[in-house]
């Protein structure tokens, strides 16, 4: 059940400046297991929601903010600091978004998620794993080619 990967969603809206971002939605589907990331421009940062799963909800506040990798060869890079509840693993995807969006764009990225399923075989947690690094490909496509609105 459930659609591949490769025909997952992938909307734009435009704001008045032609490319510029208001918002990106990105959404893949693994099986049973289906991930939406939705982008919003905040000035000249950008907010990420990532939710999936049986009962979206927030397990994690992740926060990107861009600098030079510390090997000193100039490489984008970024700290990611990090708020969780309570047992929950959101924030392993939730830093790997914020770091790599954060990196990638140049700007402070904040990610909450929350992705939940009931009694979550090893299974699917790996398709929870393989669904999101395909919304981050994707999302970081959609940024490459959409820079976020800026103002």
């Amino acid at each position: 059940m459930g659609i591949d990967p490769e025909e997952a969603s992938d909307r734009t809206g435009a704001g008045t400046a032609g490319k510029d971002i208001h918002m990106i939605e990105v959404s893949s589907q693994k099986g049973e297991v289906q991930l939406l990331a939705r982008v919003l421009s905040a000035g000249e940062d950008l907010c990420i929601v990532i939710t999936g799963g049986t009962c979206p909800h927030i397990g994690s506040v992740s926060i990107g903010i861009p600098r030079s990798s510390l090997k000193g060869d100039a490489t984008a890079s970024a700290t990611v600091s990090t708020f969780n509840v309570t047992s929950h693993k959101d924030d392993r995807i939730g830093n790997l978004f914020a770091h790599e969006i954060s990196a990638q764009v140049g700007c402070r990225t904040v990610v909450t998620c929350g992705i939940h399923v009931d009694d979550a075989s090893d299974e699917v947690l790996e398709a929870i794993q393989i669904t999101a690094l395909d919304v981050l490909k994707r999302l970081k496509v959609q940024l490459s080619e959409t820079p976020p609105l800026v103002g």
